[in-house]
């Protein structure tokens, strides 16, 4: 029995398919080496590819691609996510599950630098329903946040979701699109919120906080989630 074959080509001795070995034997390569696929061929693979642990390089990334993610189960002045936003994408989507708020304040979206010493002033539009009861709806302008929702607490902490347009662009303004939702205890009613912004200037902005128009965010009852997404296009 050889332990070493030596040879600059295998071909089948009879059809066209040769098979290496039998199931459950393992081929490895050795560091640096690899399989070089030529322009034409194809790889056919009907089993499972196994890229845990693997570098894997050259494939698109288009749909979302997950940035950063936290929990918080405490009362805190704000969520910050620093260095968020990049080059990399365009659009980036980002979603609050389950976020309380004192009562009858807001949540509020803050683009900045790194350290939020300098930050975006928006022009916003917000419109809440609340199912059987009433219909909000307020514009501001000139102010440095997003509001996204209207007066929250007092139930179940909102959950919202929005996506967010060039905050890198230097030559593009900032925009927002986005909903919010909550259960009101007062009047036991649903609250559905639609949102759009507009920044005031062109400045590239790297960084997304989290805020109250009063107050802290988060309590230990509930579990929150905030996630940012990157919206990659090739």
């Amino acid at each position: 029995m050889s332990s070493e074959l030596k040879t600059n080509k295998i071909s089948p001795a009879t059809g066209t398919t040769t098979t290496l070995g039998d199931a459950s034997d393992v081929f490895q390569l050795p560091a640096s080496a690899e399989i070089d696929i030529a322009s034409g061929a194809t790889l056919d693979v009907n089993g499972t590819i196994d890229a845990t642990g693997a570098t894997i390089t050259g494939f698109p990334e288009g749909g979302l691609k997950l940035i950063s993610s936290v929990t918080n189960n405490s009362s805190v002045t704000s969520i910050d996510f620093t260095n968020c936003f990049s080059a990399t994408y365009r659009v980036y989507y980002v979603v609050i599950a389950s976020l309380p708020v004192a009562s009858a304040q807001e949540i509020r979206a803050v683009i900045g630098n790194s350290d939020f010493s300098s930050t975006d002033t928006f022009q916003n539009v917000l419109a809440q329903w609340d199912v059987g009861e009433n219909f909000a709806y307020r514009v501001s302008t000139g102010v440095a946040y997003i509001d996204l929702n209207n007066t929250g607490g007092a139930g179940e902490p909102p959950s919202i979701q929005f996506t967010l347009f060039n905050p890198f662009s230097s030559v593009e303004r900032t925009q927002l699109l986005g909903q919010s939702s909550y259960y009101r205890t007062s009047g036991g009613t649903y609250s559905l919120g639609q949102l759009a912004s507009m920044s005031d200037g062109t400045v590239s902005r790297t960084s997304l906080r989290l805020n109250c128009s009063s107050g802290n965010l988060g309590s230990s009852s509930y579990t929150a989630r905030v996630s940012i997404y990157g919206l990659a296009e090739s």
